[in-house]
């Protein structure tokens, strides 16, 4: 599965280089493939160091970040962290509202 970004690239690449073929000058040509060569490095050398610094987030995403995680926590004899289910409901205004009156001053 391509990430957000790799489908990005993708596409600003595409519309540069479709650009780049209807440039009539060689000038202009060179120009707009030094650019799109220089965007793609900026982007592909991004993701290289962010591999480097962080391998296990490179590797991994949303879920499985999280079980891996918890499978992190486990083997370091760690509890892993409580179960909660989020409720499909939204908040009610009625819970967050506080029932009781104020105290009068008297």
């Amino acid at each position: 599965m391509l990430g957000k970004s790799t489908v990005a690239i993708l596409l600003v690449e595409t519309v540069l280089g479709v650009g780049i073929w209807k440039l009539e000058s060689d000038g202009l040509r060179l120009v707009g493939m030094g650019l799109a060569t220089f965007l793609f490095l900026t982007w592909f050398l991004y993701i290289a160091r962010h591999t480097r610094d962080y391998p296990d987030s490179a590797l991994l995403e949303g879920a499985e970040w999280f079980g891996y995680k918890q499978f992190e926590m486990t083997s370091k004899s760690l509890r892993a962290p409580p179960q909660q289910q989020p409720s499909p409901y939204p908040p009610t205004i009625e819970s967050a509202v506080d029932d009781t009156e104020p105290e009068s001053e008297e």
